[in-house]
């Protein structure tokens, strides 16, 4: 799938969520060759990316040596209004306790913004 064909699948799933009560914010200038954005809902934010296959979605909380920056919910599936609210737990039931220890969320999408400054974002 090339990258517009991406870029016009998110967007039509991002309006879903818009409809489901998420803000979706997208990079100002992507430059990779997924389409991806984060969505946010009560202050708690996900992640999802559209890849060859499908979409894929993950948990987002601040950087950690010991998990990264987020936890995979679902790798090349369908969209659904659920696996983005799967998105906004601390961590999936899978998680090992000494990753959920070492997990820190962002307060809410104004910090993720200023924490992560090297990337503009717009909400769509």
């Amino acid at each position: 799938m090339n990258t517009e064909a991406k870029k016009t699948r998110l967007l039509k799933f991002a309006n879903e969520l818009k409809q489901n009560g998420f803000k979706v914010y997208t990079p100002v200038n992507t430059t990779t060759l997924s389409a991806y954005c984060h969505f946010v809902k009560n202050d708690k934010i996900g992640y999802m990316d559209c890849g060859d296959y499908g979409f894929n979605f993950t948990t987002t909380h601040k950087p950690c040596k010991e998990c990264g920056t987020g936890f995979s919910i679902e790798h090349d599936c369908i969209q659904s209004i659920k696996l983005a609210n799967d998105c906004l737990v601390l961590a999936p039931g899978w998680a090992l306790n000494s990753d959920i220890k070492a997990v820190k969320k962002y307060k809410n999408w104004i910090e993720y913004e200023q924490i992560n400054n090297w990337q503009k974002w717009i909400e769509i």
